[in-house]
């Protein structure tokens, strides 16, 4: 650039970005593929995803095979025969299950996401509907499980144990999710 009218004349090299989407990610994130962020699994929010993930695992591995028809003479699987509280409760714990482990592979993965993700409307309404959808399904196996074998103390129904504990691990994951949906209100209302 050079002034006509000046006497002392300079060059001077301008260069002008124009911002975007893509050159403003990537001039502030690390593009390395090989760059985790390990990090977050020792934060709260992280220590809470890990949970959610283990114990809706934990919830479905209970509950799918305490459900299961076996064969009689065989043993092997017919495949799941189950009540109707039974069958809600097992596509609550797969659903939430498999929505917690993307989520929790997407922060480790992304410094971008585990930063920006508790921010959003998704994480918030997400958590809530988990927390109430996990308190639903755990009661009404509970209390279906409980007064089907209120009945008689001598027999109780195959797998009444593992159900119990399925729903008592759900109320527990109900409990999570309520505290994680706390945590995301207060990121959004710091958010501004």
């Amino acid at each position: 650039m050079t002034f006509e009218g000046s006497k002392n004349r300079m060059q001077h090299a301008v260069s002008v970005k124009v911002p975007g989407c893509c050159s403003y990610i990537g001039s502030k994130i690390q593009t390395n593929l090989l760059d985790f962020n390990l990090p977050f699994l020792q934060s709260i929010p992280g220590a809470f995803k890990i949970a959610h993930t283990v114990l809706g695992m934990i919830c479905l591995a209970l509950i799918s095979h305490f459900t299961q028809f076996l064969h009689p003479l065989y043993g092997n699987s017919l495949g799941i025969i189950c009540t109707k509280s039974a069958a809600y409760f097992l596509l609550v714990s797969y659903g939430f299950f498999v929505t917690s482990l993307i989520l929790l592979i997407c922060s480790v993965l992304s410094y971008f996401t585990a930063s920006f993700l508790p921010k959003t409307a998704f994480e918030l309404t997400y958590h809530v509907i988990a927390c109430l959808m996990y308190l639903s399904a755990s009661l009404i196996l509970l209390c279906e499980i409980v007064s089907s074998n209120a009945l008689s103390d001598d027999f109780k129904e195959p797998g009444y144990e593992g159900k119990i504990a399925a729903s008592a691990l759900g109320l527990v994951n109900c409990v999570l999710y309520g505290v994680s949906s706390y945590f995301s209100f207060q990121a959004r209302k710091q958010m501004g």
